[in-house]
């Protein structure tokens, strides 16, 4: 390679000087000086390359066209610890990675990559192992070795194999030996690297003696289903190598034989059990008639195990035989306690009195026993009527008393009453009769018994308490705004309170009752993701109420209603907190806004809105959907960066209170030990969703591309994100801005080195 390139770079060489010396002749013969031609595409030879630690090979860059004027290019590797370049394209593998080889036309308008993986060094064979170090064949025969080369990563694991003594035992390239000859041969297998050896000594005996015939110990035999035998078969002749046979039964649904010859009768029939030898396939048979014999009873059971009836009731059991083939199913029936329940032949049981007793089924086959425990009750008393200890009750709201009923006759059997309040909206009653006072007014409290439907009443009257303390949450104040919590933010919101009947609230502490909706229906738990911290208040005359409230990421927008109370009086109204949406989600330490940039200083609407385009140092930007070419400038682009930092200050398109993202912040993002991503469609937007491992807070990018310096639309399927981290490429002398690059397979920090749109994601500052 370096004779080839020294030959080139001297034919070249000759070339140029020729081209000169045609030049000088044809400038001395025209006046105008030659049109330069420009680069229009740099290749590479290869665009890929994979080397091990240590090697070297030449990439050769090929600049069009032909005849452009100035065909210099500059070589560079993005990293010079995994792979070195140097000025003449040369790449040296300095260790395992991946990094990418670029070359750029001297004019810095044209550029060719080559993605360089560089493999490490040739793990060495230290030794080889055999799965066999002896081996016992039979002439005819064969049996593969089986061979381990250690190290595991080795990077050479070829073998070739050998035997001393081939007329006795061969092997082929597979480790397969073939046993040829009687007598004894060692296999030697050899490693292509570093000559490493195992053996195995092969011991080969005379070929086998045939196998000349089989006979059984009995040709005939009979069996009861259920029966099972043994046969037993000898092979002729005495000294036959292989004596091994097979067992065959003509039909298995009759009897069946395992490989040791036991059969097992199944059914009535006839059948033929075979005998066949390995070696030769020679046969004996046996005929084997099976009878059937009676199926006995193996259990019983009843249809109910426990049985409950009153005096002069009767019900059946049915008992069920095992198995359901069983010759004889017939069984007898018992009670042990006629005076309280008898049963007949059919099992049919009749109560007579009071009392328990077992009724026991027998099975005429095996005497097998399943019993049923009978309890009989004596008849029920009915109910006849039924009082209340009170006929009046007189109540101040808010207070409770207990009614109780009482049923006769005493001895009724079903003493259950339901409770009932004909005006729920004044006295309410629960099931043990418990009644509570809402508002002045009179209702009827009703009790019923189950059995027979008979009622009793109580008249509640109920009167208006004297006056008590009591206060209500007026109008929001101070800080807060208008009481609108954004996700995932915490702020001061402030409530007005008015006390009457003598309510005060200096030095006093006050708790938060959460309720459902404005009607007042309390919920068991605070809303989702909510904390309230509520201060003491300060001073006198102070009615002012600070609640400090907290909003987690998860919880849902809405309002949420609550009742503030003071050492143990309720206000008399609701208050309300809203819950907007989140726009920030913290990920990995670092604050992200939850929505792209859209015209300067405004967030998209929704999490998978794109946004508008920026270019690097403008204010302004484009709409998804606008066709034009942009008006922005970016010749100087690469050149020059603007005073005073002003892509983070005086043109920072983010809103207030956000900066754009360094390239630390898309570090943090991209650390996969504190933060999983996963590529998806959200909404029917493509994009990567970011989840941070601790928190469990989400962020969604989504997918939009960037716009050329023409204006188009470019890379609509992959995700394209501006820094504000600049960094200067001292040997192009251009300033390159760093990057989120993302598609559906890659993610990385990348950079841009021309006057390309990207979208923007701001963090907080």
């Amino acid at each position: 390679m370096k004779k080839r390139n020294k030959f080139t770079r001297l034919v070249a060489s000759v070339i140029l000087s020729l081209s000169a010396l045609c030049l000088f002749f044809v400038s001395c013969s025209k006046d105008p000086e030659p049109e330069i031609v420009k680069v229009t595409s740099v290749a590479l030879s290869k665009s890929t390359l994979e080397l091990v630690e240590g090697e070297t090979e030449t990439l050769k860059a090929t600049v069009a066209p032909e005849n452009a004027t100035n065909k210099r290019v500059a070589w560079k590797s993005g990293d010079m610890t995994i792979a070195a370049v140097d000025a003449e394209g040369k790449i040296v593998a300095v260790k395992p990675g991946n990094a990418t080889i670029t070359v750029t036309s001297d004019d810095g308008s044209k550029t060719a990559t080559c993605a360089v993986t560089v493999k490490a060094a040739t793990v060495s064979v230290t030794g080889v192992t055999l799965n066999k170090t002896t081996l016992s064949l039979v002439q005819g025969t064969n049996e593969t070795l089986t061979v381990t080369v250690a190290p595991e990563n080795a990077t050479n694991k070829k073998v070739t194999w050998k035997s001393d003594k081939a007329d006795i035992a061969t092997v082929d390239a597979n480790g397969k030996v073939t046993a040829a000859g009687v007598g004894t041969a060692t296999i030697t297998v050899t490693t292509e690297d570093a000559a490493k050896t195992a053996t195995c000594l092969v011991t080969v005996t005379a070929k086998a003696v045939a196998v000349t015939g089989v006979k059984l110990n009995k040709t005939s035999l009979s069996l009861v289903e259920g029966a099972s035998e043994t046969l037993t078969a000898t092979v002729a002749p005495e000294n036959a190598t292989n004596k091994k046979v097979t067992w065959k039964s003509s039909d298995l649904s009759i009897a069946i034989i395992d490989s040791d010859g036991h059969i097992a009768a199944l059914k009535p029939g006839v059948i033929a059990i075979t005998a066949t030898t390995e070696d030769g396939g020679k046969t004996a048979t046996c005929a084997v008639t099976v009878t059937s014999k009676a199926v006995a009873v193996t259990g019983v059971s009843l249809n109910k195990t426990s049985l409950s009836l009153v005096v002069g009731e009767s019900e059946s059991l049915s008992a069920t035989v095992a198995p359901a083939d069983a010759d004889n199913k017939k069984v007898s029936w018992k009670s042990n306690n006629t005076s309280v329940a008898t049963v007949d032949n059919n099992g049919n049981v009749t109560a007579l009195k009071a009392g328990s007793a077992t009724i026991t089924a027998t099975t005429e086959d095996g005497g097998k026993t399943a019993t049923c425990a009978v309890t009989v009750t004596a008849k029920a008393v009915a109910v006849t009527g039924v009082s209340l200890n009170k006929t009046s009750l007189s109540l101040v709201v808010g207070e409770s008393e207990s009614l109780s009923a009482t049923v006769a006759p005493a001895d009724a059997d079903n003493k259950k009453v339901s409770w009932k309040s004909n005006n729920t909206s004044v006295a309410t009653v629960d099931n043990n009769g418990n009644v509570t006072a809402l508002k002045a007014g009179s209702a009827t409290i009703t009790a019923t018994t189950e059995d027979g439907g008979k009622t009793a009443t109580c008249i509640v009257t109920v009167t208006a308490p004297a006056a008590v303390p009591m206060f209500n949450i007026g109008a929001q104040t101070g800080d807060g705004g208008d009481g609108i919590l954004d996700s995932g933010t915490m702020e001061w919101v402030k409530y007005s309170l008015t006390g009457a009947n003598g309510m005060t609230f200096t030095g006093k502490t006050a708790d938060i009752a959460w309720f459902s909706d404005a009607e007042g229906k309390i919920t068991a738990t605070e809303p989702i993701g909510v904390r309230f911290a509520i201060l003491k208040f300060p001073g006198e005359d102070n009615n002012i109420v600070s609640l400090g409230a907290s909003v987690a990421q998860a919880t849902p927008e809405g309002s949420y209603y609550f009742r503030i109370i003071i050492e143990g009086v309720t206000s008399s109204n609701v208050g309300v907190l809203k819950v907007g949406k989140a726009w920030e989600m913290k990920i990995n330490n670092v604050t992200w806004a939850a929505r792209n940039v859209e015209r300067p200083a405004l967030f998209v609407a929704n999490p998978e809105d794109t946004g508008w385009y920026y270019q690097r140092n403008r204010y302004t930007g484009w709409s998804p959907t606008d066709p034009l070419t942009p008006s922005h400038d970016g010749e100087k682009w690469n050149s020059v960066v603007d005073t005073n930092d002003s892509w983070v200050t005086r043109n920072n398109p983010c809103p207030a209170g956000y900066r754009l993202p360094t390239l630390d912040d898309i570090n943090a993002l991209l650390d996969e030990t504190s933060v999983d991503r996963e590529w998806l469609t959200q909404n029917g937007v493509k994009g990567y969703k970011f989840t941070d491992k601790k928190s469990g807070n989400t962020l969604f990018l989504p997918a939009g591309g960037n716009r050329n310096k023409d204006g188009k639309l470019s890379n609509p399927e992959g995700g394209r994100y501006m820094t504000s981290t600049y960094e200067e490429d001292t040997v192009r002398r251009i300033w390159k801005t760093r990057t989120l690059y993302f598609g559906s397979n890659e993610i990385k920090a990348g950079f841009i080195t021309e006057a390309v749109a990207y979208t923007i994601r701001c963090v907080k500052k």
